[in-house]
């Protein structure tokens, strides 16, 4: 039984990790103006030497958002 839960989390992570990865890819083939860009996207665009602050704070948007959207949702 216990090798049948780690085989299905390690699925779940897979098909997650594939789904993340796939909507990357499409946005940034398909995504021409930075006003329709998706978070993936930005955290991409924003990211340079000396751009730390405009990381985090992309960062930052995007995590309180998805927190504040799970918890009244």
């Amino acid at each position: 039984m216990a090798i049948f839960v780690l085989f299905l989390n390690a699925t779940v992570a897979i098909i997650t990790s594939l789904g993340a990865w796939n909507d990357y890819m499409l946005h940034l083939v398909l995504i021409s103006d930075r006003k329709m860009a998706t978070l993936p996207l930005l955290l991409y665009i924003f990211q340079g030497p000396f751009q730390h602050r405009s990381f985090i704070c992309v960062l930052l948007n995007g995590t309180c958002t998805m927190i504040i959207m799970y918890t009244f949702a």
